[in-house]
């Protein structure tokens, strides 16, 4: 890896000019294929590899504290998916995710998520694109390609806010 990221970045100084920022090149090695973050269960021809990847540099792809697992196909939870937007939108660059109470406070507060009836948010329970208030959220995310119902993937939610960094 090393090896392939010294590559990238000499090719890129040498058609830039200069060094290039951390994004274009993470951008390339990702799409060639190298890990940028290490996962036990994501092979680099999964479909869903850089933009995983990609966003797990930026912290906004839940990661665990426990184990190496990107688990792609798993759905996202509410509180996850407050997490990402916080990350992507209030986070200052550089700072670690904050505390998931934290992140859904922030995510309620600003309106791009909501709790129910009785204000409970459930954070546990699955992540569907309707959870999100977006027309609250302070710039447009690339449209939603439904390619079937039910919770958000991990891996939909990775190749959706990718683009959004």
């Amino acid at each position: 890896n090393v090896g392939e990221a010294a590559a990238v970045i000499a090719s890129l100084a040498l058609a830039r000019g200069s060094l290039p920022p951390p994004q274009p090149v993470q951008e390339e090695l990702a799409a060639a294929g190298v890990p940028l973050v290490w996962f036990d269960d994501l092979p680099v021809d999964h479909p869903a590899f850089a933009a995983i990847q990609l966003t797990a540099m930026s912290r906004i792809y839940p990661l665990s504290n426990t184990d190496l697992h990107a688990a792609p196909d798993a759905p996202v939870t509410r509180a996850e998916a407050a997490q990402a937007l916080f990350m992507l939108f209030a986070a200052k660059p550089g700072s670690p995710p904050p505390h998931a109470d934290a992140a859904i406070s922030v995510a309620v507060e600003h309106g791009w998520m909501a709790t129910d009836h009785r204000n409970w948010f459930h954070p546990d329970l699955p992540f569907h694109w309707t959870d999100w208030r977006e027309e609250k959220l302070p710039f447009t995310l690339p449209p939603v390609v439904i390619k079937r119902n039910g919770p958000v993937t991990r891996a939909e939610l990775a190749q959706r806010l990718v683009k959004a960094r």
